[in-house]
């Protein structure tokens, strides 16, 4: 996406078109939304390596989800920025 948007002489992120009816600022904030959710979901997965205890053993079994969720929430940020679904289905 950076790169077709490099292609089409944009160099900054507040440079970046709106899509119809979105508000203004709209792809910066996903963008901010995608990294900041990726950074988190790295924080809580490495966050049990400094606490050994049984406490932190709990707390990172109770965190774990949380990784997950983060991680769904920067998909789906990255999602919206390029234009595609957000869920996939298939048929099993």
């Amino acid at each position: 996406w950076v790169s077709q948007q490099q292609q089409k002489g944009i160099a900054a992120l507040d440079d970046v078109p709106q899509k119809t009816g979105h508000p203004a600022g709209a792809i910066k904030n996903q963008y901010f939304t995608a990294v900041w959710s990726l950074a988190k979901a790295e924080l809580v997965e490495r966050l049990p390596d400094y606490d050994t205890t049984n406490a932190g053993k709990e707390k990172a079994d109770t965190l774990e989800p949380s990784a997950e969720t983060y991680r769904r929430d920067a998909s789906w940020a990255i999602n919206d920025i390029i234009g595609a679904a957000r869920t996939t289905i298939e048929l099993i």
